[in-house]
């Protein structure tokens, strides 16, 4: 029986490396990276205080969705309360695939929580907490065009009622988020 060689042995074991430093470099569909917290703006005695009940933001995200958005929601039901919203909705999505992103059809029953948190812009962001399909989680890639539709509607609402913003707080309560905005 013939021993491999030295250099079969260097070429196996150097593969098995080169594999493995790949894969360790490959995205994970099961964990999105956490928002970093930002510097808040300053307060200024021009801004403005926007207070969105359960029920106004649910309006928004149900005109939202009927309007050009590629997600449909039906059967709504949404909840403010601990920082975070709880929306539960039937949702159909057809979006087709663009640049980096695949496509995208989901069709059922989505159970989320999201905070809504300010992006390296100032920007309203979205971070996931939890998103399910039909009681499956969803994995990280499907949740943007999810992401933009709330960010969104949510920033539409925000510009009928105070124009062009700087986004400088967002608080999530009991049935209702305070919106703190500034002007550029």
């Amino acid at each position: 029986m013939m021993k491999p060689s030295t250099g079969f042995r260097l070429l196996i074991i150097s593969s098995i490396l080169v594999i493995t430093s790949l894969a360790c470099g490959l995205p994970s569909l099961s964990r999105q990276a956490t928002p970093t917290a930002l510097p808040r703006p300053t307060d200024s005695p021009s801004d403005t205080v926007i207070t969105i009940t359960e029920q106004q933001l649910l309006s928004t995200l149900l005109n939202f969705s009927q309007g050009d958005s590629p997600i449909k929601l039906s059967d709504v039901s949404l909840q403010l309360a601990d920082g975070e919203c709880h929306l539960i909705a039937t949702v159909n999505m057809e979006q087709a695939a663009t640049g980096n992103s695949p496509a995208v059809s989901m069709h059922g029953k989505v159970d989320s929580r999201f905070s809504l948190v300010m992006g390296a812009q100032s920007e309203l962001a979205i971070d996931f907490r939890s998103l399910t399909l039909n009681n499956v989680p969803v994995p990280t890639f499907m949740l943007n065009g999810l992401d933009k539709m709330i960010s969104a509607a949510i920033s539409s609402q925000l510009q009928s009622q105070a124009g062009e913003f700087v986004l400088k707080d967002i608080l999530i309560g009991d049935g209702q988020m305070t919106i703190r905005v500034g002007t550029p």
